[in-house]
């Protein structure tokens, strides 16, 4: 296995990886209210697995203890609301600011519910950095807030570690 610098690695070689498979599944367990025109943050409250505690459902944080680089990912299902005229958006945020964000817009002839979903590469230092996942709508029509789905894991988090720093 070659290394960062395309030195191969052996048994005898002294430098130690950490084990692949650092990976976490996280989800949102019953429904939650985001009010129109509020960037709110995605409560992901409950872990399928997640081996090595890199995910907080205390604070919706991914906070791996490794260094490297980690592809995240989440989805959201939310409340169509009947002939309602959207705007929204699905973002990571990385240390408290924007780092990679999904925007949709829906016509007012759309009378099913939505999803939305971001995915990323990002460096994430493993002591300070975290990422969080955030939610905004705008309902042009009503003003009116919508519910994320927190049921049957249509509203999850998950990340995996690609390669360690």
């Amino acid at each position: 296995l070659p290394d960062e610098t395309g030195t191969v690695l052996t048994s005898a070689s002294s430098v130690v990886l950490p084990k692949g498979g650092d990976a976490v599944f996280a989800r949102l367990i019953g429904n939650v209210s985001v009010s129109h025109n509020v960037t709110t943050l995605v409560p992901f409250n409950s872990e399928d697995f997640d081996s090595n505690s890199f995910f907080n459902t205390g604070t919706s944080k991914f906070q791996p203890s490794i260094a490297g680089y980690y592809f995240v990912s989440a989805n959201i299902a939310f409340e169509g609301g009947g002939a309602r005229n959207y705007a929204y958006a699905l973002t990571f945020h990385k240390n408290g600011s924007r780092y990679a964000h999904t925007a949709y817009r829906t016509a007012a002839t759309n009378n099913s519910d939505n999803n939305a979903n971001v995915s990323a590469m990002v460096y994430l230092n493993g002591s300070t950095d975290f990422i969080s996942t955030y939610f905004y709508q705008y309902d042009y029509t009503s003003q009116l807030s919508v519910d994320i789905y927190g049921a049957y894991q249509l509203s999850y988090f998950s990340a995996f570690l690609v390669r360690a720093a």
